[in-house]
């Protein structure tokens, strides 16, 4: 049964595994780990096998040059762009926030607005509501309306990932702003861009709906033609995605992004 893949929420693969993913998309197969007990499964990336490809990346240009290719063999693809605009001490080996915005752009003419997504996240606590927002403005102004969704979370404090943000100054255990998080939906509201909340409870109270960032039923309405199993399958609590196939791998990205569960 065709599946969708993601590609992929475990490591950029867009940004610093491009050419791995070009040479088993030639071989016809890749491999989805369970991170819980380690067991592989294989998964077929031929045309008639992938429901469609999400990608996830902080770093789209290689995605813009060889995406008219993909689309020229009949894959359909979504793509997940996060741009936060957090310094090196805190996102190290991430293309600066104007260039990540110019290569959305990109992909927004290609693919067409409502199958690119800006992440803004997440939201780290310590930072002030009003430079939130001056974060999210100054992007949103880059970005333009190139991003038919945006999707944010609140910070959740994962053993590993505490003292690389003590080490960066920012208090990991404190609150994340619910005032930042409810300037941040305000403009995204005033600019008509459907904001979600992904895993983040806690975002409800700033009136941020929770999200799916696999989302069946919003994926069937872009793409008509494909018969998608709506059942959702979390990948961790409070995730609300629809059933996919992983095929990266945890602890390779090279991101260097502090906060990050996955690295």
């Amino acid at each position: 049964m065709p599946e969708i893949v993601s590609v992929s929420r475990r490591t950029d693969v867009p940004a610093f595994f491009w050419d791995e993913f070009l040479n088993i998309l030639r071989r016809g197969k890749a491999v989805s780990r369970n991170p819980f007990n380690g067991r592989e499964k294989e998964v077929s990336l031929r045309r008639d096998d992938v429901l469609l490809f999400v990608f996830w990346t902080k770093n789209p240009s290689r995605l813009v040059r060889d995406l008219p290719r993909l689309l020229g063999k009949g894959y359909r693809c979504v793509v997940h762009v996060t741009v936060n605009g957090y310094p090196p001490v805190i996102e190290k080996s991430i293309p600066p926030a104007s260039d990540v915005a110019s290569s959305l752009r990109a992909l927004s003419r290609i693919l067409g607005r409502e199958k690119v997504f800006w992440r803004f996240d997440p939201l780290l606590p310590g930072e002030s509501p009003d430079e939130t927002l001056q974060r999210f403005q100054a992007i949103a102004d880059l970005i333009g309306e190139s991003a038919g969704r945006i999707y944010t979370s609140a910070y959740q404090p994962y053993r590993k990932t505490l003292g690389r943000l003590e080490k960066a100054g920012v208090d990991p255990r404190g609150p994340v702003s619910l005032e930042a998080a409810f300037k941040v939906r305000e403009e995204a509201r005033r600019r008509g861009i459907p904001l979600f909340s992904c895993c983040s409870p806690l975002l409800s109270e700033a009136g941020i709906a929770q999200g799916a960032c696999i989302d069946g039923e919003y994926l069937s309405k872009i793409f008509p033609d494909v018969k998608i199993d709506k059942r959702n399958n979390p990948t961790r609590e409070g995730c609300l995605c629809t059933d996919s196939r992983d095929i990266g791998f945890y602890r390779t990205c090279r991101g260097g992004c502090i906060y990050c569960y996955a690295s």
